[in-house]
């Protein structure tokens, strides 16, 4: 519930003109679900079942983290939300063998149908070199990336993601918006450990994947307005990380 909490009052700071106003709720009802779910943590390892309340207590907070993403300093790209998706990660590993019974594993096993596995992808995005930069366990997931991203952008290639967002016609994308957004979240919770550290060693090839995760965050804000939480992210984050790559 306070995540919840949490989650409602970022939303109500995100479109309340006049700044502090709402940051008390933000942060009490933030403190309170990481209190919370830090005591429910202790009991994972004996885990019997999914444990819906704190996944989605994880979730929650991952997204309301997004949503205070904010441009980096001069010497490190913002990755304060790293430390949320080990949480994430740390909560959902040890339970994904139970997803089958969690009220979620219609999401967790959903895949968009649109989605198709594109040849051509990784060339289109130049992710080829990435892929084979990055140790064997990434490979699977840049190749799913690619294909995520696809249909997202204009038909041509890329050797960085456009630093702005495109136009977007009614006909440019024909996918459900909500169901490309869920893909990538499940995407980032699925990436290997080793990910956050590479992040905050500003591994090329691990930043590259990153600016287009950011990217499409930004391509589907600007598709749908209701995504608010990825708004911040959206606007700042590809350029915030290709700083690091050029």
């Amino acid at each position: 519930m306070h995540a919840l909490l949490c989650f409602s009052a970022s939303h109500l700071r995100h479109i309340t003109p006049a700044p502090g106003v709402y940051d008390v709720l933000v942060y009490h009802h933030k403190s309170r679900a990481l209190a919370l779910m830090q005591t429910e943590l202790s009991s994972l390892d004996s885990v019997d079942g999914m444990k819906d309340h704190i996944f989605a207590t994880s979730s929650f907070l991952a997204t309301q983290t997004l949503s205070e993403f904010s441009s980096s300093s001069a010497t490190s790209p913002n990755i304060e939300w790293i430390h949320l998706m080990r949480g994430t990660k740390a909560v959902l590993a040890p339970m994904w063998e139970h997803r089958e019974q969690s009220v979620f594993y219609s999401h967790l096993a959903y895949t968009s149908p649109e989605i198709s596995n594109s040849p051509t992808a990784l060339e289109k995005f130049n992710l080829s070199d990435v892929m084979a930069h990055l140790p064997s366990a990434y490979s699977s997931h840049v190749v799913q990336l690619g294909n995520l991203i696809d249909e997202l952008f204009p038909e041509r290639r890329y050797k960085l993601p456009p630093a702005e967002d495109h136009d977007h016609p009614e006909s440019r994308f024909a996918g459900n918006v909500k169901h490309r957004t869920r893909d990538l979240f499940v995407w980032v919770v699925l990436l290997p450990t080793t990910f956050a550290s590479r992040v905050e060693e500003h591994d090329p090839g691990i930043l590259k994947v990153l600016a287009w995760l950011n990217a499409a965050m930004r391509e589907l804000y600007h598709l749908d307005r209701s995504n608010w939480w990825m708004d911040n992210m959206a606007q700042h984050g590809v350029r915030d990380v290709l700083r690091f790559l050029q």
